[in-house]
């Protein structure tokens, strides 16, 4: 296994690290019983903006990626037009789209989605709530194996990381975290016993405390330059065509 290919594992297991749980829904299965669970909303940190839950974000995924290839350009203008408020998925999808005429520039926008993405998962107290980027991933993967592997080719990949400089763009997201934090276990249980119906579940339960996301910004930009550094070591790293 290429240095390489180890690095980026270490960077996606930080997405999703622990238990990978499953999408929160109006009526979840426990111990062979179907229970009503009331969608949990998160009080928005400072300085976001709420996007959504888990639940709303990856339905609206799942109805991006049906839709089919002549309305790209139609879903990568709706992508944009929601600016830094874009949640992480819908970057992805549209760094997808984008790929398809612009290599480069699609690269760029995937990985920072999925870079963002990454971050979110960090800011989570329940780290089982990381484990929603990994369904991202196979969600998108399955609209379209061979762009998806495309997008992380060495070269390819070496391009949108280099962009990224060091790393600020990642932390420019305005997204409220909670649309990965509300994927979490605890999120679910959150809903069950009152978190629901309109009562906003505290930041300070839901989102890990500043000084640990500052140490976590810092991991995330090692580790994006480990990643440079091993895709600038592969043979077929030569700069993407754009």
């Amino acid at each position: 296994m290429s240095r390489k290919v180890i690095i980026f594992a270490a960077l996606a297991a930080a997405a999703t690290a622990g238990i990978v749980g499953t999408p929160v829904t109006a009526q979840q299965p426990f111990a062979g019983r179907t229970v009503a669970v009331p969608a949990a909303r998160g009080e928005t940190e400072p300085g976001a903006v709420y996007a959504g839950n888990w639940t709303a974000i990856y339905t609206g995924l799942q109805a991006m990626v049906a839709r089919p290839a002549d309305e790209d350009e139609a879903v990568i203008a709706e992508v944009r037009a929601m600016g830094e408020a874009a949640p992480p998925p819908y970057l992805m999808e549209m760094g997808r789209r984008l790929a398809k005429t612009n290599l480069g520039e699609g690269a760029y926008w995937f990985q920072l989605g999925r870079l963002r993405g990454t971050w979110d998962g960090y800011s989570c107290i329940d780290r089982s709530a990381r484990g929603g980027l990994q369904i991202v991933d196979m969600t998108i993967n399955q609209t379209d194996p061979d762009a998806f592997k495309g997008l992380f080719a060495p070269a390819v990949q070496l391009a949108a990381f280099e962009r990224l400089g060091d790393g600020s763009p990642i932390f420019a997201g305005r997204a409220s975290a909670w649309w990965i934090c509300s994927h979490g276990i605890q999120a679910t249980m959150n809903g069950m016993n009152g978190g629901g119906g309109g009562q906003l579940v505290p930041v300070t339960r839901w989102l890990m405390a500043d000084q640990q996301r500052t140490a976590l910004k810092q991991e995330m930009r090692e580790m994006i330059a480990q990643v440079i550094t091993a895709d600038k070591a592969e043979p077929e790293a030569e700069p993407a065509s754009q």
